[in-house]
């Protein structure tokens, strides 16, 4: 996160450099904060933030662009086992509300368990593991 700017302002980056209309974009962010639980931190900035508000900063900034396809990089590796969980919980359903794939690296036992696919990427080779569509 961009530590000048408020967790709005934070959100609403990738509109506003896409040259989205700034009310829209501004609209869109605080759908985003309520459905992520952060609306009451929208004028924030991101030092004021625990780490799982930060990640929730994170997931709503990468969904502003309504992308097919979200990269989540380790999005519960520096969180403590309840946020992690909650974290978790929020990716799964963003992900099958709005029909995105995502992919996402993890050491998250709990994230490789419930995944549809799980790859493992050992010495260099990604070998396909298992395939668990509910």
């Amino acid at each position: 996160l961009l530590s000048e700017f408020t967790v709005v302002e934070n959100i609403m980056m990738p509109n506003l450099i896409a040259h989205f209309n700034v009310e829209k974009a501004y609209n869109k962010s605080l759908e985003l904060m309520k459905l992520l639980g952060i609306y009451e931190k929208k004028d924030s900035k991101p030092n004021k933030l625990s780490g799982g508000e930060s990640q929730r900063v994170a997931i709503a900034r990468a969904l502003i662009n309504a992308p097919e396809i979200i990269l989540a990089d380790e999005p519960t590796g520096n969180l403590d086992a309840q946020t992690a969980e909650t974290i978790k919980g929020m990716l799964f359903d963003i992900a099958k509300k709005f029909g995105h794939t995502m992919i996402i690296v993890t050491h998250n036992r709990s994230i490789v368990e419930e995944a549809d696919t799980t790859y493992q990427l050992q010495d260099g080779i990604l070998n396909h593991l298992l395939d668990h569509i509910n």
